[in-house]
């Protein structure tokens, strides 16, 4: 009775500590540890405040790719019923792919991607821009199949719009210019 006794509380014991094991990992894995002792969160849902404050171009580029802001849908949207007969629409790669293509339903085949290699926008046309071109002052290219994510400082094309383009949509989260000239951007 005394064996059968001991061998219940070893597998009691090993069941504990294999509980604790796997609930440490589960909190490492998630990035709550990481968020807990402020340092490099990983996690973009527990670490919006962190990444949006400290987070270099990198890990704001990523955030931003997996997050879309309501103002960036509440754009998309204004864009989508106002844009007219307007066949082209420049932005980044991902505010083509999420925004306007999943909220204002606005076909890939309409929108453009500014590249960094970009060489122009067209008289006429939109421009959309999203919190991360806006507040952070980056573009986000298409995703490279290794590495990280084309990016690039989109200061130049920010001053290019000032001169030949109309503000048309702010809402402290996104913006729609008009060109009103060819513009020209030189990277």
């Amino acid at each position: 009775f005394i064996l059968m006794k001991r061998n219940f509380m070893s597998k009691q014991a090993t069941l504990k500590v294999l509980s604790v094991l796997l609930g440490i990992f589960l909190l490492f894995n998630t990035g709550f540890m990481y968020e807990v002792t402020k340092s490099r969160p990983s996690s973009i849902s527990l670490s919006q405040n962190w990444i949006k404050e400290h987070g270099n171009a990198e890990e704001k580029v990523r955030f931003y790719n997996a997050y879309t802001p309501a103002e960036e849908v509440a754009s998309a949207k204004w864009l989508s019923q106002y844009k007219g007969n307007a066949s082209r629409i420049y932005s980044d790669f991902r505010a083509r792919n999420n925004a306007l293509n999943v909220y204002a339903m606005i076909p890939r085949s309409e929108g453009l991607v500014i590249y960094s290699a970009t060489g122009s926008i067209h008289k006429g046309s939109y421009i959309y821009l999203r919190k991360l071109n806006i507040a952070e002052g980056l573009m986000g290219g298409s995703p490279k199949v290794t590495g990280p994510a084309d990016m690039f400082n989109a200061t130049t094309i920010l001053s290019s719009l000032a001169q030949k383009a109309n503000k048309v949509y702010s809402n402290e989260g996104s913006e729609v210019y008009y060109a009103t000239g060819f513009i020209l951007l030189e990277q």
